[in-house]
């Protein structure tokens, strides 16, 4: 991964931006409304579903070092970045749909 506003340093902005009782780990709300603040909208299942999957300690808890560590490899991150991309565009087409 690179150190550019995508690479590691990006991705620690916005998980530290996550974290909101500043514990250095994300729990299921604050992956949440994490995402929610990125205009991405998910369930409290789906926000568990995907942050399952960083969990590899099973505290139900992700440290910045299980998130580096998942998106490494390779197919995670495409599970990652395809959801997120579902959930984008389902948001997205729900808006138009309103307006």
């Amino acid at each position: 991964m690179t150190r550019s506003s995508f690479g590691i340093r990006g991705l620690a902005r916005i998980f530290k931006a996550m974290d909101e009782n500043g514990n250095r780990k994300l729990e299921c709300d604050d992956f949440r409304w994490g995402l929610m603040d990125y205009g991405v909208s998910v369930t409290k299942e789906e926000a568990a579903e995907v942050l399952n999957h960083f969990d590899k300690s099973g505290d139900g808890r992700v440290d910045f070092d299980e998130f580096l560590v998942t998106l490494r490899v390779s197919k995670t991150y495409i599970f990652v970045i395809s959801h997120l991309f579902y959930y984008i565009c389902r948001v997205s087409s729900i808006k138009q749909e309103l307006m």
